[in-house]
């Protein structure tokens, strides 16, 4: 796993968009879930081991609001 690099990405459907990835080889790190600041998100592993997470806004809340 390569810990000095993340790249995150806003998706349209984390399920959706996770499910896809890991079918098409990447290593699941977390299945999606809602986090009590708002995102639902997920993280896979590129092949080179980059941490990849997929996110979404939850309804109700964007960036910078509580």
């Amino acid at each position: 796993l390569n810990l000095g690099v993340e790249l995150a990405f806003l998706v349209e459907d984390v399920d959706a968009e996770y499910a896809r990835l890991v079918a098409g080889g990447a290593r699941s790190l977390r299945r999606p879930q809602d986090e009590p600041w708002g995102l639902r998100s997920a993280y896979v592993a590129d092949p080179d081991g980059t941490p990849l997470e997929l996110f979404r806004w939850l309804p109700g809340h964007s960036p910078g609001t509580n």
